[in-house]
């Protein structure tokens, strides 16, 4: 048997992630795509546009936050099914499943209401730049229109509150499928064919439309398509932590290699990671310039869709760490590991850096104190990320550790049965035995419950008084 891999080190892409994506938003909010006029004329509307050779070379990919999304839902459906194709039980299937609404909804839940209590208090009112205001729709958000949209809107694709939430509706349903797809495919021949047709069956309608030989009007930008469009992403997941579980790994071809082959082989993947991930559309210079030259050459003249560009990319990076001992070392080093740990929280509560306390500095330097835009614009992304990171590592020990376990342990006060656990001394499983908890038991007992509670209580109480003392 080959021998085991602790995989923790795939948590460092995952955090490496999540700082492309807030990045990625704070660029696009004060770096516009400029029109052909603005970029022919360079007005003083060009200090708002990114220098040329930050949009024209593969430097992008650092920039590239939906790309970085890819990345994730390969990773999730890598992660979700990796233990149940170890162990081959049931129960990996049952808990995740049951899990996962709760683990992800509840720190949504309360990041969201950051977002609300702002509002609320008033403090977003002056969080317009360019004459837009990124929080005017959510003004006359009442409460229990926040705990609607955190509970069950976000969850079918409402993105008002933060934009980065459109992949949740995603991540919940896609587990759903990635379990049952893992499920049921180990129990077949050629599975591997499974995944291919089941990941046709969502992307071929898609790409057909697309190229204008069926007329579905599956747009991408529809949630219900979007939802669709990147199951398949998952499947790759899927498929690769199949992979990883066999007895004779196929990968592990490539960890034999000798070294001066396995540098070329890690070059050229991420060559392939780095120019396929950094490729962001037909907007290169300015609005609908076209591809910037080098991503056209690589695409051989636009023949690879940005798309399918964009799995491979992401594709590379996953084989990259899971094949090199150097990006392993890397990913798997206190930094990157760090990184990986926050990363849902970073994710959640960066747009409230990017749209409001950036903002607020950026258009005080600029604005009022005529500094140079690009000086202010630096001065906030440098002053502000530190606060971002110490306040993603505060939510993820507050908020994420402590609701992810709360949501293991209502699964496991829930079931009949206890899953089997493992012996330390024997090494082997102790059988399941009969539960006795109650879900209703373990809540009443559970301070996690109820400091949710109380706190959303805190939240009603404190911005509904405010509101009366502020009209009255």
């Amino acid at each position: 048997a080959p021998a085991p891999i602790d995989y923790k080190f795939m948590d460092g892409l995952r955090g490496i992630g999540a700082f492309v994506v807030y990045v990625c938003h704070f660029l696009d909010r004060y770096y516009h795509v400029p029109t052909k006029k603005m970029y022919d004329t360079k007005t003083k509307s060009a200090e708002h546009m990114l220098p040329d050779w930050m949009r024209t070379t593969p430097i992008t990919v650092l920039y590239h936050g939906y790309f970085w999304v890819v990345v994730f839902f390969v990773l999730s459906g890598f992660v979700l099914t990796l233990r149940f194709f170890k162990i081959r039980k049931a129960t990996c299937v049952t808990g995740g499943t049951f899990r996962r609404y709760v683990r992800l909804m509840i720190p949504v839940w309360f990041i969201v209401s950051f977002y609300y209590m702002a509002i609320r208090f008033q403090l977003l009112d002056g969080a317009d730049f360019d004459d837009k205001n990124d929080f005017s729709e959510l003004k006359d958000k009442t409460y229990m229109d926040f705990v609607f949209d955190s509970t069950i809107g976000i969850w079918y694709g409402d993105n008002t509150w933060m934009v980065a939430v459109w992949t949740l509706s995603i991540e919940l349903t896609a587990t759903f499928m990635v379990y049952l797809l893992a499920q049921t495919a180990v129990e077949y021949r050629g599975r591997f064919y499974i995944y291919g047709v089941t990941c046709l069956f969502f992307l071929v309608p898609y790409y057909l439309d697309k190229w204008g030989f069926t007329d579905y009007k599956l747009e991408k930008t529809h949630t219900k398509i979007s939802v669709i469009y990147h199951y398949p992403i998952f499947i790759f997941g899927v498929a690769i932590a199949d992979m990883e579980m066999m007895p004779n790994r196929p990968l592990d071809v490539f960890r034999g290699w000798w070294w001066p082959y396995a540098t070329l082989k890690n070059i050229f993947l991420l060559f392939i990671g780095i120019s396929f991930g950094g490729h962001r559309g037909g907007s290169c210079l300015y609005e609908n310039s076209g591809p910037c030259e080098y991503f056209r050459i690589i695409s051989f003249d636009e023949w690879l869709a940005r798309d399918i560009m964009m799995y491979i990319g992401g594709l590379a990076w996953i084989f990259l760490a899971l094949t090199s001992d150097a990006t392993q070392w890397l990913l798997g080093s206190c930094f990157f590991q760090f990184f990986g740990k926050i990363s849902y929280s970073l994710y959640l509560v960066h747009a409230l850096f990017v749209f409001w306390l950036q903002n607020d500095l950026i258009r005080n330097l600029y604005e009022r104190g005529g500094m140079k835009y690009d000086y202010a614009v630096a001065i906030a992304f440098g002053a502000y990320t530190p606060v971002l990171v110490l306040v993603s590592w505060l939510l993820t020990i507050i908020v994420d550790e402590p609701y992810k376990d709360f949501a293991y342990e209502l699964d496991m006060a829930s079931r009949y049965k206890q899953p089997p656990v493992r012996s330390i001394a024997g090494g082997g499983e102790i059988a399941s035995e009969k539960s006795e908890k109650r879900a209703a038991k373990f809540l009443t007992n559970s301070w996690k419950f109820f400091a949710l509670v109380i706190y959303m209580l805190m939240v009603y109480v404190t911005t509904e008084a405010y509101s009366y003392y502020a009209v009255n």
